[in-house]
């Protein structure tokens, strides 16, 4: 996914998919594990869309924050 299409997302949806993706990643890792993963880049990808998450809403966190701040001095 590319990081345009994150920032177009709600905060929700963001942690949504955050969720989403940690079991899809835990699913295929048992696969893995077990022989049955037919595509070992799709944990990949799935680690690196949940990074992206996180680092938006991370973003978006300090940004509120830092408009909290400015409100107050």
């Amino acid at each position: 996914m590319k990081y345009k299409d994150v920032k177009e997302m709600s905060d929700a949806e963001l942690a949504r998919q955050v969720m989403e993706l940690g079991r899809e990643r835990l699913r295929l890792k048992v696969q893995g594990k077990t022989g049955e993963l037919k595509t070992t880049a799709r944990i990949r990808q799935i680690r690196r869309d949940v990074a992206r998450f996180k680092t938006e809403l991370t973003a978006r966190a300090a940004k509120a924050q830092g408009q909290a701040a400015e409100k107050t001095a």
